[in-house]
Parts: structure tokens; C-alpha cells; sequence
């Protein structure tokens, strides 16, 4: 299992998010997923929700819009239409 997850997240204006991180969760449409480093291949439509971004002892939390989310090569891609850190 690879240390670390790739975690891109992406707008049509822009890459809101391109960094490595231990875990990321998020709402689909089958309910909660989270995503591990080395999770097998996959494909998931994204509700409107939070991302749940992990890394160390630290939580960060992004709403998205809804779109997709595609796991592969440990790079987990999620393509939305909005974005922004709940900060």
C-alpha cells in the first residue's frame, strides 16, 4: 500500500486542490466513501456535500457542488463545478 493518496480537485476555472494526503471523505450517491492510499479502481458520482481531506492529526473540510470522483493509480481525481474551503 502506497504511503500517500494524490488528491486532485478540479473546477472548470481552475485546480482548486493537487496534493498528497492519508484519507479523503466524501458523500456519493451510495452514501459516505472514503478513500485510502492504494484503494482499488473506481468511479462514483459526488453529491452535494463536504470532502473530508485527512493528512496527519489534521482535517480540512471543502464543500463541492456534486460531480465525480475517479480513483486510479492512487490518484484520487474529483472533476466538480464548484469548490471552495469551509474556512
Amino acid at each position: 500500500m502506497a504511503e500517500k493518496l494524490h488528491l486532485r480537485v478540479i473546477t472548470p476555472e481552475e485546480t482548486v486542490v493537487d496534493e498528497a494526503v492519508d484519507m479523503v471523505i466524501m458523500r456519493c450517491s451510495g452514501g459516505e466513501m472514503g478513500v485510502l492510499p492504494g484503494h482499488q479502481p473506481h468511479a462514483a458520482v459526488l453529491r452535494e456535500g463536504t470532502l473530508r481531506i485527512k493528512t496527519g492529526k489534521q482535517e480540512r473540510r471543502m464543500a463541492v457542488q456534486g460531480g465525480l470522483a475517479t480513483v486510479r493509480d492512487n490518484t484520487l481525481t474529483v472533476l466538480t463545478g464548484e469548490a471552495e474551503w469551509e474556512e
